[in-house]
């Protein structure tokens, strides 16, 4: 098993992605669920062989609201990517992606501005070639409070399955 730590491209999507929840609306006192489906074009390293494969495909985003008795409010999300198929820019193979994520982010009573955010995320890069297959699994963890932004990347690791 190799680790590595999270490269500026990897920061960056998982940063886009967290951007999917927002913070409460006035109609407070309700749960919501929504479910929506984007499509996608997404370039993505091969840790294993340091080949960029561009990927396109839809991004399906489950989330729910809940308003809890405490006050605070809770979103929870569920993210995967459906039918995502790439082409590697060097070997020109075949790879298919896969991910999927859950996140739950936490407002404070009577605050949208504050928040805690926890995401989980399994990614998948498989090659349909002779290429090794790479396996990401990864907690972080988002904290906007009155001392500032804090990022914290757990357990970020890089499993490289040879065919």
């Amino acid at each position: 098993m190799r680790r590595f730590r999270a490269n500026a491209p990897m920061l960056g999507l998982l940063l886009s992605l967290s951007c999917l929840i927002t913070p409460p609306g006035a109609a407070a006192g309700k749960d919501y669920n929504t479910q929506s489906r984007f499509p996608i074009t997404l370039s993505v390293t091969n840790q294993c062989n340091n080949e960029m494969v561009t990927f396109t495909g839809e991004l399906h985003v489950a989330s729910h609201r809940q308003d809890n008795r405490d006050g605070s409010t809770t979103y929870t999300a569920h993210i995967n990517y459906s039918n995502a198929h790439g082409i590697g820019g060097t070997t020109g193979l075949t790879y298919v992606f896969g991910s999927n994520s859950q996140s739950i982010t936490t407002f404070p009573a009577g605050t949208s501005e504050f928040y805690r955010y926890s995401q989980r995320q399994t990614m998948r890069l498989v090659s349909e070639g002779s290429d090794p297959n790479q396996h990401i699994t990864f907690l972080m963890e988002y904290v906007y409070d009155q001392a500032g932004f804090h990022i914290t990347l757990y357990d970020f690791e890089v499993d490289c399955n040879p065919h």
